[in-house]
Protein backbone atom coordinates (compact mmCIF):
# COMPACT_ATOMS: atom_id res chain seq x y z
CA UNK A 1 0.00 0.00 0.00
CA UNK A 2 1.34 3.41 -0.91
CA UNK A 3 -0.17 5.24 2.06
CA UNK A 4 2.22 5.67 5.01
CA UNK A 5 0.55 4.21 8.12
CA UNK A 6 -0.59 6.59 10.85
CA UNK A 7 1.74 4.96 13.35
CA UNK A 8 4.74 5.73 11.14
CA UNK A 9 3.78 9.39 10.94
CA UNK A 10 3.43 9.65 14.71
CA UNK A 11 6.76 7.89 15.19
CA UNK A 12 8.47 10.39 12.90
CA UNK A 13 7.07 13.29 14.90
CA UNK A 14 7.99 11.73 18.23
CA UNK A 15 11.54 11.22 16.97
CA UNK A 16 11.86 14.97 16.73
CA UNK A 17 11.16 15.30 20.45
CA UNK A 18 14.57 13.85 21.28
CA UNK A 19 16.38 17.01 20.15
CA UNK A 20 18.19 19.18 22.66
CA UNK A 21 16.21 21.86 24.58
CA UNK A 22 18.15 24.61 22.85
CA UNK A 23 17.33 23.28 19.37
CA UNK A 24 13.64 22.69 20.04
CA UNK A 25 13.13 26.05 21.70
CA UNK A 26 14.74 27.83 18.76
CA UNK A 27 13.06 25.95 15.95
CA UNK A 28 9.37 25.51 16.78
CA UNK A 29 8.34 29.21 16.69
CA UNK A 30 6.19 30.16 13.69
CA UNK A 31 7.26 33.73 13.10
CA UNK A 32 8.92 36.94 14.25
CA UNK A 33 12.46 37.91 15.20
CA UNK A 34 14.27 36.13 18.01
CA UNK A 35 15.34 38.01 21.11
CA UNK A 36 18.39 36.63 22.84
CA UNK A 37 18.35 36.64 26.65
CA UNK A 38 20.69 35.20 29.28
CA UNK A 39 17.85 33.13 30.73
CA UNK A 40 15.28 31.52 28.39
CA UNK A 41 12.00 33.40 28.68
CA UNK A 42 9.85 31.43 26.27
CA UNK A 43 8.47 32.19 22.82
CA UNK A 44 4.81 31.62 23.60
CA UNK A 45 3.13 34.18 21.30
CA UNK A 46 4.90 34.92 18.01
CA UNK A 47 8.33 34.32 19.53
CA UNK A 48 7.84 36.40 22.70
CA UNK A 49 6.58 35.63 26.25
CA UNK A 50 3.87 38.31 26.25
CA UNK A 51 0.15 38.50 25.53
CA UNK A 52 -0.71 39.53 21.98
CA UNK A 53 -3.72 40.23 19.82
CA UNK A 54 -3.19 38.38 16.53
CA UNK A 55 -4.92 38.16 13.16
CA UNK A 56 -4.19 35.14 10.96
CA UNK A 57 -5.08 35.20 7.27
CA UNK A 58 -5.10 32.44 4.67
CA UNK A 59 -6.02 32.42 0.97
CA UNK A 60 -6.62 29.16 -0.92
CA UNK A 61 -7.44 28.23 -4.52
CA UNK A 62 -7.97 24.55 -5.34
CA UNK A 63 -8.31 22.49 -8.52
CA UNK A 64 -10.05 19.09 -8.29
CA UNK A 65 -12.22 19.39 -6.28
CA UNK A 66 -12.57 23.02 -7.44
CA UNK A 67 -12.91 25.77 -4.87
CA UNK A 68 -11.50 28.86 -3.22
CA UNK A 69 -11.55 30.25 0.30
CA UNK A 70 -10.48 33.26 2.36
CA UNK A 71 -9.92 32.52 6.07
CA UNK A 72 -9.51 35.03 8.90
CA UNK A 73 -8.87 34.23 12.57
CA UNK A 74 -8.72 36.89 15.30
CA UNK A 75 -7.26 35.61 18.57
CA UNK A 76 -5.90 36.59 21.96
CA UNK A 77 -2.69 34.67 22.74
CA UNK A 78 -1.77 34.25 26.42
CA UNK A 79 1.46 32.55 27.61
CA UNK A 80 0.72 29.46 29.68
CA UNK A 81 3.79 27.94 31.39
CA UNK A 82 6.64 30.42 31.81
CA UNK A 83 9.24 27.99 33.17
CA UNK A 84 12.32 27.85 30.90
CA UNK A 85 12.75 24.73 28.82
CA UNK A 86 11.99 23.18 25.47
CA UNK A 87 8.75 21.57 26.61
CA UNK A 88 7.25 24.86 27.85
CA UNK A 89 8.69 27.62 25.63
CA UNK A 90 5.73 27.57 23.23
CA UNK A 91 2.89 26.84 25.64
CA UNK A 92 -0.07 29.19 25.41
CA UNK A 93 -3.84 29.59 25.40
CA UNK A 94 -5.61 31.12 22.41
CA UNK A 95 -9.25 32.21 22.26
CA UNK A 96 -10.87 33.93 19.34
CA UNK A 97 -13.29 34.10 16.45
CA UNK A 98 -12.99 32.93 12.85
CA UNK A 99 -14.54 33.70 9.47
CA UNK A 100 -14.24 31.72 6.23
CA UNK A 101 -15.74 32.96 2.99
CA UNK A 102 -15.90 31.49 -0.50
CA UNK A 103 -18.08 32.11 -3.57
CA UNK A 104 -20.57 29.51 -2.26
CA UNK A 105 -20.49 29.58 1.57
CA UNK A 106 -19.75 31.51 4.72
CA UNK A 107 -18.55 29.88 7.94
CA UNK A 108 -18.24 31.82 11.21
CA UNK A 109 -17.54 30.72 14.76
CA UNK A 110 -15.40 30.76 17.85
CA UNK A 111 -12.54 28.63 19.09
CA UNK A 112 -10.28 27.89 22.02
CA UNK A 113 -6.82 26.37 21.74
CA UNK A 114 -4.36 25.21 24.37
CA UNK A 115 -0.75 24.20 23.92
CA UNK A 116 0.12 22.38 27.18
CA UNK A 117 3.52 21.34 25.81
CA UNK A 118 5.55 22.89 23.01
CA UNK A 119 5.13 19.69 20.99
CA UNK A 120 1.35 19.32 21.44
CA UNK A 121 -1.43 21.69 20.37
CA UNK A 122 -5.13 21.08 21.12
CA UNK A 123 -8.02 23.04 19.61
CA UNK A 124 -11.83 23.05 19.61
CA UNK A 125 -13.99 25.19 17.33
CA UNK A 126 -17.73 25.58 16.79
CA UNK A 127 -18.86 27.35 13.61
CA UNK A 128 -22.16 28.09 11.91
CA UNK A 129 -22.41 27.51 8.14
CA UNK A 130 -24.59 28.87 5.36
CA UNK A 131 -24.28 27.40 1.86
CA UNK A 132 -25.75 28.76 -1.39
CA UNK A 133 -25.50 28.15 -5.12
CA UNK A 134 -23.95 30.11 -8.00
CA UNK A 135 -24.19 29.49 -11.79
CA UNK A 136 -21.47 26.84 -11.80
CA UNK A 137 -21.80 23.07 -12.02
CA UNK A 138 -21.74 21.36 -8.61
CA UNK A 139 -22.21 24.45 -6.42
CA UNK A 140 -24.77 24.63 -3.61
CA UNK A 141 -26.51 22.03 -1.46
CA UNK A 142 -27.32 18.67 -3.10
CA UNK A 143 -29.26 15.93 -1.27
CA UNK A 144 -28.68 12.23 -2.03
CA UNK A 145 -30.53 9.02 -1.07
CA UNK A 146 -27.62 7.07 0.48
CA UNK A 147 -23.89 6.82 1.12
CA UNK A 148 -23.58 4.77 -2.10
CA UNK A 149 -24.96 7.44 -4.44
CA UNK A 150 -22.83 8.87 -7.25
CA UNK A 151 -21.84 12.44 -6.37
CA UNK A 152 -19.64 13.35 -9.35
CA UNK A 153 -20.05 16.85 -10.83
CA UNK A 154 -22.38 15.47 -13.53
CA UNK A 155 -24.91 14.48 -10.83
CA UNK A 156 -24.91 18.07 -9.50
CA UNK A 157 -26.07 20.12 -12.51
CA UNK A 158 -25.54 23.86 -12.68
CA UNK A 159 -28.44 25.79 -11.16
CA UNK A 160 -29.99 22.79 -9.35
CA UNK A 161 -28.21 23.38 -6.04
CA UNK A 162 -30.11 24.62 -3.01
CA UNK A 163 -29.31 26.73 0.05
CA UNK A 164 -28.72 25.17 3.46
CA UNK A 165 -27.56 26.05 6.96
CA UNK A 166 -25.97 24.16 9.80
CA UNK A 167 -22.90 23.87 11.97
CA UNK A 168 -19.61 22.02 12.36
CA UNK A 169 -17.85 21.16 15.62
CA UNK A 170 -14.12 20.50 15.13
CA UNK A 171 -11.70 19.04 17.67
CA UNK A 172 -8.03 18.51 16.81
CA UNK A 173 -4.69 17.47 18.28
CA UNK A 174 -1.35 18.25 16.61
CA UNK A 175 2.05 16.75 17.36
CA UNK A 176 4.98 18.78 16.03
CA UNK A 177 8.74 18.80 16.16
CA UNK A 178 11.94 19.83 14.42
CA UNK A 179 15.43 18.37 14.14
CA UNK A 180 18.24 20.73 13.17
CA UNK A 181 20.05 23.93 14.20
CA UNK A 182 18.28 27.29 14.22
CA UNK A 183 20.57 28.74 11.53
CA UNK A 184 20.83 25.68 9.29
CA UNK A 185 18.89 23.00 7.49
CA UNK A 186 16.09 21.50 9.59
CA UNK A 187 13.65 18.60 9.36
CA UNK A 188 10.06 19.57 10.29
CA UNK A 189 7.40 17.02 11.21
CA UNK A 190 3.73 17.50 12.11
CA UNK A 191 0.78 15.16 12.47
CA UNK A 192 -2.78 16.44 13.05
CA UNK A 193 -5.71 14.24 14.05
CA UNK A 194 -9.11 15.89 13.64
CA UNK A 195 -12.69 14.83 14.49
CA UNK A 196 -15.58 16.83 13.01
CA UNK A 197 -19.31 16.73 13.77
CA UNK A 198 -21.24 18.09 10.76
CA UNK A 199 -24.94 19.02 10.63
CA UNK A 200 -26.19 20.58 7.39
CA UNK A 201 -29.48 20.78 5.49
CA UNK A 202 -32.62 18.65 5.75
CA UNK A 203 -31.89 15.87 3.24
CA UNK A 204 -31.15 12.31 4.45
CA UNK A 205 -27.65 12.52 2.91
CA UNK A 206 -25.80 15.35 1.20
CA UNK A 207 -22.58 16.16 -0.62
CA UNK A 208 -20.07 17.83 1.72
CA UNK A 209 -17.87 19.94 -0.53
CA UNK A 210 -15.45 20.86 2.25
CA UNK A 211 -14.43 17.19 2.55
CA UNK A 212 -15.52 15.91 -0.90
CA UNK A 213 -17.60 13.13 0.65
CA UNK A 214 -21.22 12.06 1.21
CA UNK A 215 -22.54 12.43 4.77
CA UNK A 216 -25.82 11.99 6.59
CA UNK A 217 -27.54 15.23 7.57
CA UNK A 218 -25.75 14.90 10.93
CA UNK A 219 -22.57 12.86 10.79
CA UNK A 220 -18.93 12.47 11.87
CA UNK A 221 -15.79 12.90 9.77
CA UNK A 222 -12.32 11.84 10.96
CA UNK A 223 -9.20 13.25 9.31
CA UNK A 224 -5.45 12.85 9.67
CA UNK A 225 -2.79 14.97 8.00
CA UNK A 226 0.93 14.21 8.29
CA UNK A 227 3.69 16.46 6.90
CA UNK A 228 7.43 15.91 6.54
CA UNK A 229 9.37 18.97 5.35
CA UNK A 230 12.96 20.10 4.96
CA UNK A 231 13.59 23.80 5.71
CA UNK A 232 16.55 25.39 3.92
CA UNK A 233 17.68 28.91 4.95
CA UNK A 234 17.96 31.53 2.19
CA UNK A 235 18.81 34.46 4.48
CA UNK A 236 18.39 35.40 8.12
CA UNK A 237 14.77 36.32 7.38
CA UNK A 238 13.76 33.85 4.66
CA UNK A 239 13.76 30.12 4.02
CA UNK A 240 12.18 27.56 1.73
CA UNK A 241 10.29 24.47 2.86
CA UNK A 242 10.02 21.38 0.65
CA UNK A 243 8.51 18.00 1.41
CA UNK A 244 5.46 15.77 1.33
CA UNK A 245 2.06 15.47 2.95
CA UNK A 246 -0.34 12.55 3.41
CA UNK A 247 -4.00 13.42 4.05
CA UNK A 248 -6.71 10.89 4.95
CA UNK A 249 -10.46 11.61 5.32
CA UNK A 250 -12.92 8.99 6.62
CA UNK A 251 -16.67 8.94 7.26
CA UNK A 252 -16.70 6.27 10.01
CA UNK A 253 -20.36 5.25 9.63
CA UNK A 254 -20.09 4.57 5.90
CA UNK A 255 -16.45 3.49 5.90
CA UNK A 256 -15.78 5.65 2.85
CA UNK A 257 -12.17 6.88 2.70
CA UNK A 258 -10.21 9.42 0.68
CA UNK A 259 -6.42 9.49 0.73
CA UNK A 260 -4.23 12.07 -0.94
CA UNK A 261 -0.44 12.10 -1.33
CA UNK A 262 1.16 15.38 -2.37
CA UNK A 263 4.36 17.33 -2.66
CA UNK A 264 4.57 20.65 -0.84
CA UNK A 265 6.77 23.72 -1.32
CA UNK A 266 6.62 27.05 0.52
CA UNK A 267 8.66 30.23 0.75
CA UNK A 268 8.72 31.62 4.30
CA UNK A 269 9.48 35.19 5.39
CA UNK A 270 9.72 35.53 9.16
CA UNK A 271 9.02 39.27 9.26
CA UNK A 272 7.90 41.67 6.54
CA UNK A 273 7.29 44.60 8.90
CA UNK A 274 6.44 45.48 12.48
CA UNK A 275 2.93 44.04 12.07
CA UNK A 276 3.17 41.73 9.05
CA UNK A 277 4.85 38.43 10.04
CA UNK A 278 5.37 34.81 8.99
CA UNK A 279 4.34 35.21 5.33
CA UNK A 280 4.21 31.85 3.52
CA UNK A 281 3.09 31.49 -0.11
CA UNK A 282 2.82 27.75 -0.88
CA UNK A 283 1.94 25.18 -3.50
CA UNK A 284 0.66 21.62 -2.97
CA UNK A 285 0.48 19.23 -5.92
CA UNK A 286 -0.47 15.59 -5.63
CA UNK A 287 -2.97 12.87 -6.43
CA UNK A 288 -5.71 10.69 -4.95
CA UNK A 289 -4.71 7.14 -4.04
CA UNK A 290 -8.27 6.44 -2.80
CA UNK A 291 -11.54 8.35 -3.13
CA UNK A 292 -14.63 8.26 -0.90
CA UNK A 293 -17.13 7.96 -3.76
CA UNK A 294 -18.70 4.56 -4.46
CA UNK A 295 -17.11 4.65 -7.93
CA UNK A 296 -13.83 6.14 -6.73
CA UNK A 297 -14.04 8.58 -9.64
CA UNK A 298 -11.15 10.79 -8.46
CA UNK A 299 -8.78 7.89 -7.74
CA UNK A 300 -5.58 8.42 -9.72
CA UNK A 301 -6.45 12.02 -10.59
CA UNK A 302 -4.25 15.01 -9.78
CA UNK A 303 -5.12 17.85 -7.42
CA UNK A 304 -3.55 21.24 -6.78
CA UNK A 305 -3.77 23.91 -4.07
CA UNK A 306 -2.17 27.34 -4.38
CA UNK A 307 -2.27 29.55 -1.29
CA UNK A 308 -0.64 31.96 1.10
CA UNK A 309 -0.80 32.51 4.86
CA UNK A 310 0.40 35.22 7.22
CA UNK A 311 0.00 36.53 10.77
CA UNK A 312 -0.55 40.16 11.82
CA UNK A 313 0.57 41.29 15.26
CA UNK A 314 -2.21 43.79 16.03
CA UNK A 315 -1.33 44.63 19.64
CA UNK A 316 1.18 43.81 22.39
CA UNK A 317 -0.79 43.68 25.63
CA UNK A 318 2.10 43.42 28.14
CA UNK A 319 4.60 46.24 28.85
Amino acid sequence: MTVPPFTLRVALVMAALSVSPRTLADELPVGGARVEAPVPQGKHCLDEPIRKLLLSQRLLAQVNAPGGEHQLQLSLCIPLIREPGALYDLTNIEVGVSNSLSPTFVQQGGFVGITPLSVLKLKAELAGIYLWTIPLKGSGYYAFPSYDADFSEDTRPKGDGDTAGGYVLTMSATLRGRIGPSDGVGLLMTDTFQAERWSLGDGPYYYNGWRDILLKSTDWVVRNNGMLLVEIPISSNASTRVGATDETTVAPESGRTTNLLAGFVALRFRRVGAVFQDLQPFLRVGGFTHHASSSGFRTGEATLILGASTVYELARLDP
